[in-house]
């Protein structure tokens, strides 16, 4: 079984986060790209459920 996607979203944005800051050397795009990531993270969380697949059978899912 895979990891619930609340805990998997928290982790999305913490990985985010660290690599805004430890790759983004001018302090205001810093704070813009911080701002796009929590902008995309609250998309996910609100918006994600459906292409979630933690508790889905892989072979099930039909990939373009």
């Amino acid at each position: 079984m895979g990891v619930p996607k609340d805990v998997a979203d928290d982790r999305f944005h913490r990985n985010m986060i660290v690599i805004i800051i430890n790759c983004t050397r001018w302090e205001w795009l810093k704070r813009l790209r911080v701002q796009q990531a929590d902008l995309y993270y609250f998309m996910v969380k609100h918006a994600g459920d459906h292409a979630y697949a933690a508790d889905k059978n892989h072979r099930e899912i039909n990939f373009i």
